[in-house]
């Protein structure tokens, strides 16, 4: 199998399958087992923040009845340079909490899960493997499919955490709030 595209394999129009970053965040999100940053050891990953499973969809919305805990993963913004043919674009990654039983967020998970995706994701674009790689250590072979290969065609050679913003308020259901966190990415078809 060639990892190498062809110019007349090359698509000639501005789009790009969106699971190509939708499905590493998604992995690295649900396969984060690591240890805590090296700033902060003691702080752990999102196995370690949340219970498993680790729920996380594509898209900007949760699924009707979808409980808390939950991530929702989308690319907001995915505008291609004409010239160099690269997709500099918006993924957004949001973390849904249960508020306290008075009401108010519940900062003490909202704030370290954010912390721990900007840890994730800062400066660290997705290589071919990664994603499987994680999933097969965690024994999770249900999500192998979503993400191998995907970034086999393609070099993402960006991924720089712009704004962790919240908590906000969720608009579909008045007991949760969520955090917000935009992440720019760089990607374009892998050449010969």
């Amino acid at each position: 199998m060639s990892i190498c595209v062809s110019w007349k394999e090359r698509r000639t129009d501005n789009h790009m399958d969106v699971n190509k970053i939708l499905s590493p965040a998604m992995g690295r999100i649900i396969a984060d087992c690591g240890e805590g940053t090296p700033e902060e050891p003691e702080e752990g990953s999102i196995l370690d923040l949340l219970d498993p499973p680790i729920q996380a969809v594509k898209g900007p919305r949760k699924r009707t009845g979808m409980d808390n805990p939950c991530f929702t993963i989308f690319v907001l913004s995915n505008p291609r340079d004409e010239d160099t043919k690269a997709h500099n674009g918006t993924l957004v990654i949001n973390f849904y909490a249960d508020n306290y039983q008075e009401g108010h967020a519940n900062i003490e998970l909202l704030g370290p899960v954010a912390k721990r995706i900007v840890y994730l994701f800062d400066d660290k674009p997705f290589s071919r493997y990664e994603t499987t790689n994680n999933l097969t250590k965690l024994g999770m072979t249900g999500y192998d499919q979503a993400v191998e290969g995907e970034m086999i065609d393609y070099v993402n050679y960006n991924l720089a955490v712009a704004a962790p913003e919240g908590p906000l308020h969720d608009p579909d259901d008045e007991n949760a709030h969520f955090m917000h966190v935009r992440i720019n990415f760089g990607i374009m078809e892998r050449s010969c």
